[in-house]
This record gives structure tokens, sequence and C-alpha cells, in this order.
């Protein structure tokens, strides 16, 4: 056997070994592997953000450049992150940018701390505690980075390892064009959209926010779907592609309300009249 491969071949199995107790110590405390570092979440999620903005992605994602608008949804953003059960808001740099698309009722995290926000979920909540609520979701994506840790099982630690050797630069950046292309490959898996909601409920509760906020979400994506004979809206298409949903998660939000014995809901908590000022405000 040529020595050079022979030589690659024990290189690449010292990786693989050497990779193990990063492996093992990056697993969650609800479990999952994740081989990249928090620094590496940092890093994936601004060159990500930068591919969402190239020329040929605009279309698909047309940021909404309104400081107004989005320095409202940054103070949201900022209470949260003052909350005492997020691990990284001092690594992350937590911000929210606003896609300008009313079509579309989604919101999506990258990775370290990037959180963006349809104009169309701005439209379809109904008060300040509702989105809250669905900001606070993603940002719980983020601080339990699950991104990173479906990019992890997605591409495996053999692609890392090429990385790490410096071989697949090119590779690496035809896998941020992807996933900038199609945020379906980072598809949460049904136990992480729990952890989120289990998550920005604990991070709500240190907010002035009514934590429970997000059943109304859930309800009125029921009754909508209800309402259109069981068909998803197409504005949900995109909602449903990365975020599965389930009956389940409206009960388990109930659930941690009635643990806790939160306080009925009343405008002081949920801020309806304000966010209607604010949806006249910008004609959504």
């Amino acid at each position: 056997m040529n020595k050079l491969i022979l030589f690659k071949q024990y290189a690449y199995r010292y990786l693989i070994i050497a990779f193990m107790p990063i492996m093992m110590l990056s697993c969650s405390d609800e479990g999952g592997v994740n081989l990249y570092s928090v620094s590496d979440d940092v890093t994936i999620g601004s060159q990500i953000d930068s591919e969402l903005k190239l020329e040929n992605n605009k279309a698909q994602y047309p940021i909404y450049n309104n400081a107004e608008m989005q320095a409202y949804l940054q103070d949201i953003v900022n209470e949260i992150a003052k909350s005492n059960s997020i691990n990284y808001s001092e690594v992350f740099n937590y911000n929210v940018q606003i896609i300008n698309d009313l079509n579309t009722v989604n919101a999506f995290a990258t990775a370290g701390g990037y959180v963006y926000v349809y104009t169309g979920l701005l439209k379809f909540a109904q008060n300040k505690a509702e989105l809250a609520s669905v900001i606070a979701h993603e940002m719980a994506h983020n601080d339990r980075r699950h991104s990173t840790k479906r990019m992890t099982t997605e591409y495996g630690i053999g692609l890392l390892a090429q990385i790490v050797l410096g071989q697949s630069p090119a590779q690496w950046e035809a896998i941020l064009a992807n996933i900038a292309s199609n945020l379906g490959i980072l598809k949460n898996s049904r136990d992480d959209e729990y952890e989120a909601d289990k998550y920005a409920y604990m991070y709500l509760k240190d907010t002035k926010y009514y934590p429970a906020g997000m059943k109304y979400f859930f309800n009125r994506v029921l009754e909508t779907e209800q309402s259109a004979g069981g068909e998803r809206p197409s504005s949900f298409q995109m909602l449903f592609a990365t975020h599965p949903y389930s009956k389940d998660r409206v009960v388990a939000v109930e659930e941690f309300e009635k643990a806790d014995n939160i306080p009925a809901p009343i405008d002081a908590t949920i801020f309806q009249t304000e966010y209607s000022a604010f949806k006249n405000k910008f004609g959504l």
C-alpha cells in the first residue's frame, strides 16, 4: 500500500480518536453530541448570516432595514438575554433581524445568537408576550446549540477532521451556502422543539412578559389550519418545514404554567394594547 495513503488513514483514525473526548464533553444536559465549540457557534452564525445577505439570496431573505422596528424587537431580545437561565449571553451577541415577507409566518435561529423574524409573523402575532415567546424559543435554539448539533448529525466527524486539517475549505463554503439556501437542513427534532419551548418559558419567567404567551401562537396556528379544512396555509409552509409541530406542545406549556401557578394574563403582562399600536404604526 502507498505509504502516503497509509499515513493518511492512520492520521484520520487518530483524529477521530482525538475528537472523542470533545464529543463526550460536548454532550448537552439534555443529551446529544456537538462536535463544535461555543466559539465555533459564533463564527458559524456570522458566516451563515453573511451568506443569507449575499446578492443571490436577497430574494429569499429580503432583510427589512427599519431601525425603529428592529429596535423594538431588539429590546425584547435584550430583556430575554438577561435571564439567569441563559448560558451564553456573554458569549453570543444575541441580535434579531427582520425579513420582509408578509406572506410567511416564521422565525428561525442559526447559531451563535442570530435570530430572524419574518414580518408575516409580526403581523400574525396579537400581543407582545406572544412575539416574545417566539423570539425566546429561537434564542433557546441558539443557547442550547441545536444548529451545530444538527450540523454534527448531518455532516459528522469525518468532514470536521478534514476541515481541521485544512483540506476542505471549498467544501465548508459549499456547506454554508447550502444551509443558507435550505434551512431545512437544520430542521429541529421533536426533542429540540420541546427543549426550546421549556427554556423559552424559563427565560420569560425572568422578564415582564407573560411566560406562557407561546400557547396563543400555537393555538392560533391550529385554528388557522382547522379553518382551512386541515390544509396548511401556504404562509405556514416554512414554519412547518423548520419547526416540527404538535398539539402536545400546547399542553406542555399549559402544564408549565399550572405547575408554577402563573397569574392570569393581563394587558400589563401581554402588552396587547402596545403591540396593536406597533402593528398599526408599521401597517401590519
